[in-house]
This record gives structure tokens, C-alpha cells and sequence, in this order.
């Protein structure tokens, strides 16, 4: 149980909803006395009279109490709450649900307000010990994906290279264990250490450099985060991301209705970073060859880039996407281009070499590369060290659509 803490809390109602970002694990509260009113996202209230429990997240989620109640906060990491829920904690995920519906949370919650408040920890402690030994635990891929995750492993296919899988596999079993996959669990960790290194509030300490050593691309990647979340859309500012249901024991990164406490509504980058965006809004002219979505050429036409798509096998299927009267149009070229800054491919790795040989003619500097939307992406290591291998950077993160819109925003 080294990774669960617990609190004994007594708690009065502030007249107020209170939101507050995801914490790296889950919430669980055993509490007597007025109900309390919890939400995720903007769904349904959930009543709960005698407590709940709130699974791995990925929106923010809402907590109302009207009156007074007391009882024990426990702050359960990932890696403990899957040996303790077992197979219950992915039916969790985005789920607040109040405690009696937990196998066991009945018994527990008739005898909390029975024992004397000095003994309720233990009692607590007592029963999720023993849930931990009526189950068997996780695999020990997953014990160990979500130990260096909360550790603060920072990409899930560097992570699943450690574990020794792919990246499909490692995706798969997190999602199965949590409900949640491995890169929203990262995407929480990483905000919670950004928070937690007081870069934001901390003024002798550079937010850029801060935001580098949690494992933030870029500021494009900071302020999606932060402002273009679904919790930063409902509170209208750029403050922390995604929040979540912790009424009792507050931390820093508490928001409440009007917006969060510590977070800026500007961020101000104050080091240069050689960064996605950067990339991008350096590269006048981009090559498109194949997309798994039409999406990506209208984004970057969008943004104002000159954009040149390869719609099929010959010359004569060259197309350029134009920007008339706000809509994106095709127009057929009949020939391939002379130069490019960027090189976009949604290919297999077999059409490398045609692709590199294709990237020196242009004078590319820059493959960006769309990994297989569905299933593991096996042939990741093999392009990076092909691109580089041939003098030219490689990206395939973040989402080009994501920063062509950002990109389109701040020109």
C-alpha cells in the first residue's frame, strides 16, 4: 500500500461546484452525514450518500455538498488501485459512482461512522487490503506500464520498447486495466509535474524550461493542454486541462467556477525551442503524400501554408489545395513540385527509399510521418533511424492538424 494515502476529513458546504484537474490516480471517499453531488464532464450528478469513487479520468469532473460530511479521503495510484479493484477499476473510467455499488463498499460504510475517528484510517486500510488479496493482481506488462508512467515516463512507444511489446499491446492492456490508455494517463502525470515544480507561480524559474523537463514538446503542445481541453472550453480561460472530483483534500492545482487559481491566462515562452510549430510555421511549401484523413491538407491550407497533395501514383494525380472565398478547393497540377520544406507521408515503410530519394530532389528538410491510426505502430524506429540516417528530421507527434489550426490562429 505504499502508493495509497489516506485522510480523515470533516468538510461543510461552500454554497459553491467546485472543479479541480485529474489527480495521477484514483479518489475514493467513505463519508457519513449530507449527500454529495458528483459529476464528470458536464453528464448527470451521481447522489452519493455514503461516499464514492472516482476511476482513472480523462475530463474534469464536478462535486457539490450541501450541508456537512466526514469520513476518509484515500489517493490511490493507478499501479495500487488495479490490485485493489481488479477488473472493476476500467469499468471506472470517466465513472463516478457511489461507494455502495463497489463490491464490499456496503459492509464499509454501515461501519465507518461506528468506529472512533482515530481508528478509521486503519479500517479503511483494512478493507482495501483485503480487496487486494481477494483478486489476482495485474499483469506484470501493465504493473510495471503504469509504476514508470507514474514515475513519469513521457512516451508510450519508448515505454512499450522498455516493457519489452508493442505499442498496440501496451495501449490495449492499460485501456483494459484503467479504462483509460496510457497516454492520457501521461498526458495527467505530466500536467500534475508541471504544476507541481511551481513553474507557473514561480517566477525565478523559466515556464518554457519547466515545461521542457516534464516532457512538453513545445508551447503549442502546453497550451493545447492547458486551454484547448474540454474542462478549459467549459471554464472559458487557458488554465490546467482536464479537472476532476477531489472535494476534500485540496492541492494547487484547485479551479473552482470562475476559473483556475494559479494558471496564467497567457503563457509566455521565454527560451527558443527547435519545436513542432516551429517546424511547421518555418515550412512555406508542404508535400502531402497520402492522408488518412482530408482533414490534414485543409488544415495546413488553412494555416496559409502552400500545400501540394500527391493523389495518386502519377504526375498527372498532383493536385494543389487553395484557400477560395474560405473553402478549400483542388486544383490539378499534372506535375510533381521542384522544392518543398516538408514532406508529409501516411505510407509503409516498404516506399522509404522512393520517399527519401523523393524528399533530396525537393530539398526537404523535414518527413513528417502519420502512424497507423489503428493498431501498433511497429515500423516507428525503423523510419526515425531511416530519416535521420538520410541528413532530414522526423516527427510524428504531435497532431499536425492540432497545431495547423494553432498555427493558423497565431498568424
Amino acid at each position: 500500500m505504499a502508493r495509497a494515502a489516506l485522510h480523515l476529513f470533516r468538510e461543510q458546504s461552500t454554497g459553491r461546484t467546485d472543479i479541480e484537474i485529474a489527480p495521477a490516480g484514483v479518489l475514493l471517499v467513505i463519508a457519513f452525514g449530507d449527500p454529495y453531488q458528483v459529476g464528470i464532464g458536464d453528464g448527470a450528478f451521481t447522489t452519493a450518500a455514503s461516499g464514492f469513487v472516482i476511476g482513472a479520468q480523462s475530463r474534469y469532473g464536478r462535486s457539490a455538498l450541501a450541508g456537512t460530511a466526514e469520513g476518509v479521503q484515500v489517493d490511490i495510484s493507478w499501479s495500487c488501485a488495479v490490485a485493489i479493484s481488479g477488473s472493476e477499476l476500467a469499468a471506472l473510467g470517466d465513472l463516478a459512482a457511489a461507494l455502495p455499488d463497489l463490491a464490499g463498499g456496503a459492509e464499509l460504510v454501515d461501519r465507518l461512522p461506528e468506529t472512533p475517528t482515530t481508528d478509521r484510517a486503519r479500517l479503511v486500510g483494512d478493507w482495501l487490503a483485503e480487496r487486494s488479496r481477494s483478486h489476482d493482481g495485474p499483469s506484470p506488462v501493465v504493473e510495471r506500464a503504469l509504476t514508470r508512467i507514474e514515475d513519469g515516463a513521457n512516451s508510450v512507444s519508448r515505454l512499450a520498447v522498455e516493457l519489452g511489446c508493442s505499442r498496440g499491446y501496451l495501449h490495449r492492456a492499460v485501456r483494459a486495466a484503467t479504462g483509460q490508455s496510457p497516454s492520457t494517463l501521461i498526458r495527467i502525470v505530466r500536467l500534475h509535474r508541471l504544476i507541481g515544480s511551481r513553474a507557473i507561480a514561480g517566477p525565478q524559474k523559466s515556464l518554457a524550461r519547466a515545461a521542457a523537463q516534464v516532457g512538453y514538446a513545445d508551447h503549442a503542445h502546453l497550451c493545447h493542454e492547458a486551454r484547448n481541453s474540454p474542462a478549459g472550453r467549459r471554464l472559458n480561460c487557458s488554465g490546467p486541462g482536464d479537472v476532476t472530483t477531489r472535494p476534500r483534500v485540496r492541492n494547487t492545482a484547485s479551479v473552482n467556477a470562475h476559473g483556475p487559481k494559479r494558471w496564467p491566462r497567457q503563457f509566455r515562452m521565454e527560451s527558443v525551442m527547435t519545436t513542432a510549430i516551429d517546424i511547421l510555421r518555418g515550412a512555406q511549401r508542404v508535400v502531402v503524400q497520402d492522408y488518412p484523413s482530408k482533414e490534414i491538407p485543409d488544415a495546413l491550407t488553412r494555416a496559409g501554408l502552400v500545400v501540394m497533395i500527391y493523389g495518386g501514383p502519377d504526375e498527372a494525380d498532383v493536385v494543389a489545395s487553395e484557400l477560395v472565398d474560405g473553402e478549400v478547393v483542388c486544383r490539378r497540377v499534372g506535375c510533381r513540385p521542384d522544392a518543398a520544406d516538408l514532406l508529409f507521408i501516411y505510407r509503409p515503410l516498404s516506399e522509404i527509399d522512393g520517399i527519401l530519394a523523393d524528399a533530396r530532389r525537393m530539398g526537404v528538410r523535414t518527413i513528417w510521418r502519420q502512424p497507423n491510426i489503428e493498431g501498433e505502430d511497429r515500423d516507428a524506429v525503423a523510419w526515425r533511424a531511416g530519416v535521420e540516417a538520410a541528413g532530414l528530421a522526423y516527427l510524428d507527434a504531435p497532431n499536425i492538424v492540432e497545431l495547423a489550426q494553432e498555427l493558423g490562429r497565431t498568424s
